[in-house]
């Protein structure tokens, strides 16, 4: 009995996200220093709030250092 309760209490909620596009991996930016990354990730903020918002983004890349997908905003 208590290990059935105990069994349903820890039971885990699973997500599963697929991500398909149609532009082809040869057109994304390849990342080979933090310079390219700074190049990358600049073009996102607004300029004119850059020091006014703190914000946290993420540059995804796949295994071949190719931006595998834009810019997320994880904070605003």
């Amino acid at each position: 009995m208590i290990m059935e309760s105990l069994s349903s209490t820890l039971q885990v909620a699973e997500i599963e996200l697929f991500y398909r596009t149609k532009v082809k991996a040869s057109v994304h930016v390849t990342i080979k220093s933090s310079r390219d990354a700074y190049k990358v990730l600049i073009q996102s903020w607004d300029q004119n709030k850059i020091e006014f918002l703190e914000q946290s983004k993420d540059l995804l890349l796949n295994m071949t250092n190719r931006v595998f997908r834009n810019l997320c905003i994880i904070k605003r």
